[in-house]
């Protein structure tokens, strides 16, 4: 399941075919699991954690309903242990930290501005790049400790010159770790 701005799309068969299964008019940034129910999300945090559902599936992603309810571990609420939902960074069960790499082009010690994502640094200090560079947007560790980066179709060019390499509007695209990170 992908969700693009106002639409979310399901595939069965691993991503060979897509069907859209809502279409809303909220923009919402990203689809959460909490306990057995799935949450579209339409609040973020500093580019770091997701916020405030706006609807709920109990079937994997087949049928959407508007979401009325509140619930705290929506909110962010800090000092009661509630920080939304973490996508950037994320952490392992062993306490290793991932952070989509974020390289500022106008210099190495910027931090804001135009920037590149070749991949992710680890808080054990480890710098794993991609094959090809991409706008990465997320990160997401499953129940088997397996990491899953999400971001758009890969980029050539830099800065205002950048394009997408095989589409026009920038197809998506998720790598996921073949192992857990155990």
């Amino acid at each position: 399941m992908i969700s693009v701005g106002y639409a979310i799309f399901r595939s069965t068969d691993q991503g060979q075919n897509w069907q859209q299964v809502l279409q809303q008019s909220l923009g919402m940034f990203g689809i959460v699991q909490y306990k057995d129910t799935l949450f579209t999300m339409s609040g973020m945090l500093d580019n770091k954690a997701l916020l405030n559902p706006s609807n709920y599936s109990i079937d994997d992603g087949r049928n959407w309903q508007v979401y009325r309810g509140h619930n705290i571990v929506f909110e962010y609420a800090p000092s009661l242990g509630y920080k939304g939902f973490p996508f950037n960074p994320v952490t392992a069960s062993n306490g290793v930290s991932y952070t989509i790499n974020r390289v500022f082009l106008d210099s190495p010690t910027a931090t804001t501005g135009a920037f590149e994502t070749p991949g992710i640094l680890t808080s054990d200090g480890r710098r794993i790049d991609l094959p090809q560079l991409h706008q990465l947007s997320s990160l997401y560790l499953d129940s088997k400790e397996r990491l899953y980066l999400a971001g758009t179709d890969a980029v050539y060019g830099r800065g205002k010159d950048f394009a997408f390499c095989n589409s026009k509007n920038g197809r998506g695209v998720v790598y996921i770790s073949k192992k857990s990170l155990l």
